[in-house]
């Protein structure tokens, strides 16, 4: 039987302890645009059709909160979670309705080393989706160290759907469309943010 498959890396949610200079960085360097601020939480697009493909709030601490992986619809949805359940995981919320612009339906787990992940369809994004020369289209992908990469390798790939599409001695990149990565696992560290990046048009 195939496995039911994220199909897009969506966004990221971002903590710092100097919320004003990451925004600065983000919008006056990034050119990411203001896409909302709610409690807090602001909300900073690119050029795809994404709401949003950051967050940033303040934290005592920087943090890497959460990732949020993007389905096709709600029955996507009820089948990543059944693999995430049948994985072995404890830590999962069921799926529910969300408020926009996190989605109309959803869930979050733990993955093996604790990092939050959400699973999200129906996001009302935007219906423009130029090209800006000086401005990022989507994230390429995110690159996180791994201290037990085999366990969380095998969540990606079991629990999400995620195929292996390269390996070095350091990294494995880690596929959920034609993109030849949105997910990189490092084999070293422990379950720490090593970079995010962005795809630019040309």
């Amino acid at each position: 039987m195939s496995r039911a498959q994220v199909r897009a890396l969506r966004s990221i949610d971002l903590g710092f302890s100097d919320l004003d200079n990451a925004l600065r960085f983000f919008t006056e360097v990034w050119k990411l645009t203001p896409a909302g601020e709610s409690g807090g939480v602001h909300y900073l697009r690119a050029t795809s059709a994404f709401h949003h493909i950051l967050t940033l709030r303040h934290m005592a601490q920087p943090a890497l909160l959460r990732m949020v992986f993007d389905t096709a619809d709600a029955d996507t949805v009820d089948a990543l979670h059944a693999q995430v359940l049948a994985h072995g995981l404890k830590t999962i919320d069921p799926p529910g309705r969300l408020r926009q612009p996190h989605g109309d339906y959803g869930f979050g787990f733990k993955d093996p080393e604790g990092r939050n992940i959400a699973i999200v369809c129906g996001v009302k994004d935007h219906a423009d989706a130029a090209d800006r020369p000086d401005r990022p289209r989507k994230l390429s992908h995110i690159n996180v160290n791994a201290g037990d990469s085999e366990a969380t390798f095998a969540c990606y790939r079991d629990a999400l759907g995620f195929t292996l599409t390269d390996t070095t001695r350091r990294l494995r990149f880690l596929s959920c469309n034609a993109d030849h990565h949105s997910v990189v696992l490092g084999f070293t560290g422990g379950d720490t943010l090593n970079h995010i990046a962005f795809e630019m048009p040309d």
